[in-house]
């Protein structure tokens, strides 16, 4: 959240923030859970918002909103879209909730959180467009966005969930015995094993192969194109479906060891916490098909939860 705030924020925005160093940390919610009404030199925000991962230890929060006018009511683009920004504001100006009682990712300290005051005023040099933020600064790859900076984010934390979940295993079914024998030398344990590690490499080959694509298109100084947004965001999809099945399938053979703490427990958790993800909710799958069967016109292009188009 830091590295999108410091490549899409204003240049007046960044003297706010980033003026005595880049060592900043920001955290919050960017889905649209709050309102924002148009006022002289910047926004009047309010709103209650969820899942705020890392705010605990941020310094600044980065707030979702949809825009309204004086009366509340969301206003809309010219394509008839709701018009949402990302409001920046210091942490002193919210409360936490303190309601992170969760399955898993524990340690994301992921608090709901709401403003101080009904209402606090942002300065328009703190916000940007939710959909079709313009790159401001940085290296060439912010030129993926906001949907592609997420996407890089979530499909990097599901292949290191899995790949440790399948490690952790192949080590307890190696050391482990019981009045069955060793786990390992279970020849219905070993196919298993072999068609876990056959799908979570299968799904990460996806991952690299959509990615590297994209990289070397980065590179060569172009825009990403609807069609290599779509495979990232199916990507991450698959590898987080992949991640699913694997870190069940740890937990079911383990034989109870990860019904106790340890690190196997902790992988099926934020596995399954993970998973949960607005981000991966279907709806965008579906948007990935459509885009990869021709379905879209010329001028398609992505949002966070879609394409238009």
């Amino acid at each position: 959240m830091s590295a999108s705030l410091g490549a899409f924020v204003s240049d007046e925005g960044a003297r706010i923030v980033f003026g005595n160093g880049p060592d900043v940390t920001v955290a919050g919610n960017g889905v649209p859970r709050g309102y924002a009404r148009r006022v002289s030199g910047g926004f009047m925000i309010r709103g209650h918002w969820a899942y705020g991962s890392g705010i605990h230890h941020a310094e600044w929060v980065h707030s979702g909103c949809f825009v309204t006018d004086d009366i509340g009511k969301p206003l809309h683009n010219a394509e008839g879209a709701p018009e949402i920004i990302l409001a920046h504001h210091p942490k002193a100006s919210i409360v936490l909730k303190g309601n992170w009682d969760v399955l898993g990712l524990r340690a994301t300290g992921s608090f709901d959180y709401t403003l101080i005051e009904p209402e606090l005023f942002v300065p328009g040099a703190l916000c940007y467009s939710f959909d079709g933020a313009r790159v401001q600064r940085g290296g060439p790859q912010y030129q993926i966005g906001l949907v592609g900076l997420t996407s890089w984010g979530h499909t990097s934390w599901a292949l290191g969930v899995g790949r440790r979940a399948l490690d952790e295993l192949a080590r307890l079914a190696l050391a482990r015995a019981d009045v069955f024998g060793k786990l390992s030398d279970g020849s219905s344990f070993r196919k298993s094993f072999a068609d876990a590690e056959a799908k979570f490499r299968s799904a990460s080959a996806f991952v690299r192969e959509s990615w590297g694509d994209l990289a070397e298109t980065i590179a060569r100084g172009g825009t990403p194109s609807v069609t290599q947004i779509a495979l990232i965001r199916l990507a991450m999809r698959h590898i987080h479906d992949a991640l699913s099945d694997v870190t069940t399938f740890a937990h079911r053979t383990a034989r109870g060891a990860s019904l106790r703490a340890g690190t196997l427990q902790r992988c099926y958790r934020d596995a399954h916490a993970g998973t949960q993800h607005l981000l991966l909710a279907d709806e965008i799958a579906m948007e990935c098909g459509r885009v990869l069967m021709g379905a879209t016109g010329p001028g398609a292009f992505w949002t966070m939860f879609g394409v238009r188009g």
